[in-house]
């Protein structure tokens, strides 16, 4: 598993990009859910049930998963990680398989429990000014969520979604990496990654604007 780290930082930043995409992918809501958007403002009106299932199933099916997760498996095949399922076809399966398969358990406990508890599986952008104040707001909402009243709350969906698909995954992965601990170091590095799509959706707009400026 400890091979695997730099790789499972890419999770959700790569199968975000989706820039080259058509429009038609994306979700049926006023939200946007790609890493090149800027997000969602404070004070939008709520989601609802199947808002938030749009957004939780385009995560889990858009073309960009399944190619994003491609190169991610690539990359692993790359490293031999882990190194008992071999660079042949088969472990290159087994690779890709692994990849969606966490995803799609992580998307599908992140929308039963959005449900359950009221949050709101949008990136809302910081409203304060400075660079520090923002990236405290974006990395924050890794752990805390808005919830569909305007308030906040413990992330439950994001936070035990990312920890409970690890685990789950653990019961397939080779024996050197089917441990408890794997499973929370792997849950871990997919809030990682959380964090740093976070922090780059805080501030794209505006490395854009000065890109357009030049």
């Amino acid at each position: 598993m400890i091979r695997q780290l730099p790789v499972l930082l890419l999770f959700p930043v790569v199968i975000s990009a989706q820039a080259l995409l058509p429009q038609s992918t994306q979700p049926q809501t006023h939200y946007r859910d790609t890493v090149f958007s800027p997000g969602t403002e404070e004070g939008s009106p709520a989601l609802g049930a199947r808002e938030k299932f749009d957004i939780h199933a385009y995560r889990m099916g858009a073309p960009r998963v399944f190619a994003g997760y491609l190169f991610v498996a690539g990359l692993q095949q790359m490293q031999n990680s882990p190194g008992q399922w071999g660079r042949g076809f088969d472990g290159f399966a087994k690779r890709y398989g692994t990849d969606l398969g966490v995803n799609a358990m992580r998307e599908g406990f992140s929308y039963g429990l959005d449900t359950v508890t009221h949050e709101d599986p949008r990136f809302f952008r910081s409203e304060k000014t400075g660079v520090g104040p923002r990236m405290k707001d974006a990395l924050l909402q890794v752990l805390v969520a808005h919830t569909d009243s305007g308030g906040r709350n413990f992330a439950y969906g994001n936070v035990l979604s990312a920890y409970g698909s690890s685990e789950i995954a653990t019961n397939w992965l080779p024996s050197r990496h089917d441990s408890v601990g794997d499973g929370m170091i792997y849950g871990t590095l997919l809030l990682a990654g959380d964090a740093g799509r976070n922090a780059f959706r805080e501030f794209w707009p505006d490395i854009r604007r000065k890109l357009r400026d030049r």
